[in-house]
């Protein structure tokens, strides 16, 4: 299923998220697919990416 980045629920700001999976799609680490102004993205390795990210970000383990 595809879902945009918004869809995602986050403690981190959502500028910082979206500016992070520009850099993901620009070398290629995260599928997706561009409909008009949007780009969507495969739900599992959407989730991933943001939990990876927490645990960066925030110092929480939640990669699990």
């Amino acid at each position: 299923m595809l879902v945009l980045s918004s869809q995602i629920k986050t403690a981190i700001p959502h500028n910082i998220v979206s500016g992070l999976l520009k850099l993901a799609r620009k070398y290629g680490t995260i599928r997706y697919e561009k409909k008009g102004n949007y780009y969507l993205y495969p739900e599992n390795e959407l989730r991933n990416f943001v939990k990876k990210l927490e645990a960066v970000v925030l110092g929480k383990n939640n990669t699990k």
